[in-house]
């Protein structure tokens, strides 16, 4: 009886282990091809893409980046803005700086969600949120970008007309005005393959 216990016991942890070897065969599987050209843009640039919408805000630029040449502009991504006690109102998803100018040309809010929905009003709200800011104190308002060469004076937000906002595709039905050519889905494998790409030290692994 005994032995018939441990040869039962010993199928089961078999199967169990076969079972945990083909979900983490499935959790491994390589990219498919439509989305490789997208992860070795993502892979070389200085970001963290353990944080929330990271991978969003990064591929946002890539876009952003075909309609402003890097000689005339600067994209940003995830810069805060503070109060000049240093406490964090918000954060930019996206900014397009004007070099010859040092003006602000644009401003992208970036939300890839599941229920757009509820990602059209959080990017409204934080749009307000920020012109209020803007309106109500700009010239105690400090900005810091995650590029430590990067520095923004209080006055280069001064003419912020130009607000957009963009998501994953199906984004343009519900008012955002640009679509990321990937679905939620795409976005959240290539996440999963960068964080895990970082974790290995392949790619960048912290923003700057």
């Amino acid at each position: 009886m005994g032995s018939q216990i441990r040869a039962i016991s010993l199928v089961l942890i078999g199967v169990i282990f076969c079972f945990a070897e083909v979900s983490l065969a499935q959790r491994l599987a390589p990219l498919p091809e439509s989305l490789q050209e997208a992860f070795l843009y993502l892979s070389q640039q200085k970001a963290n893409y353990k944080a929330e919408g990271v991978v969003c805000e990064q591929l946002a630029k890539r876009e952003f980046a075909k309609q402003y040449s890097k000689e005339d502009y600067y994209i940003d991504v995830g810069v805060e803005y503070q109060s000049s006690q240093g406490q964090t109102i918000g954060e930019l998803d996206l900014v397009v700086y004007d070099l010859r100018r040092k003006m602000i040309e644009l401003l992208v809010e970036v939300k890839c969600w599941r229920s757009l929905d509820q990602g059209m009003d959080k990017a409204q709200f934080q749009r307000d949120r920020f012109l209020y800011a803007l309106q109500t104190q700009q010239q105690n308002l400090v900005f810091v970008s995650k590029n430590p060469h990067q520095q923004y004076s209080h006055l280069s937000f001064s003419e912020v007309l130009n607000y957009r906002f963009a998501s994953q595709g199906g984004g343009k039905e519900l008012g955002f005005d640009l679509e990321i050519p990937f679905t939620l889905s795409d976005i959240e494998l290539l996440q999963q393959h960068l964080v895990r790409c970082q974790k290995k030290g392949l790619c960048h692994v912290s923003d700057f």
